[in-house]
């Protein structure tokens, strides 16, 4: 009931780490595959989810990785370790453990 105060949508189907972080839940939309392991912090208006109606697979995000404001994340990836996806990128394939993902550098 509380998500809804804020306007998200998290897919009861989607993994969620009880460990996982909303500092500012807002806009959230996660799709129901979605798999979201424990210390990942997930900022305001972020989508993750399948990159279209005619695909099944869903992110898989690993511990530690930080999404910041705006990230749109699709399709059937990992985002590895300790990743950091910066502010309003878009993510479309995997990223490596401890990569750093930036908006000219996330289309993909």
């Amino acid at each position: 009931i509380e998500i809804m105060a804020f306007a998200c949508h998290i897919s009861p189907r989607a993994i969620v780490s009880i460990y996982a972080r909303f500092p500012h839940p807002v806009g959230i939309v996660i799709g129901d595959g979605v798999v979201i392991e424990s210390g990942v912090t997930v900022y305001q208006n972020v989508t993750i989810g399948r990159r279209s109606v005619k695909t099944n697979g869903y992110p898989k995000i690993k511990p530690g990785v930080v999404i910041y404001a705006g990230c749109v994340i699709v399709g059937d990836i990992v985002l590895g370790n300790d990743s950091v996806i910066g502010a309003n990128s878009f993510v479309g394939g995997d990223v490596k453990n401890n990569e750093v993902v930036l908006p000219l550098s996330s289309v993909r």
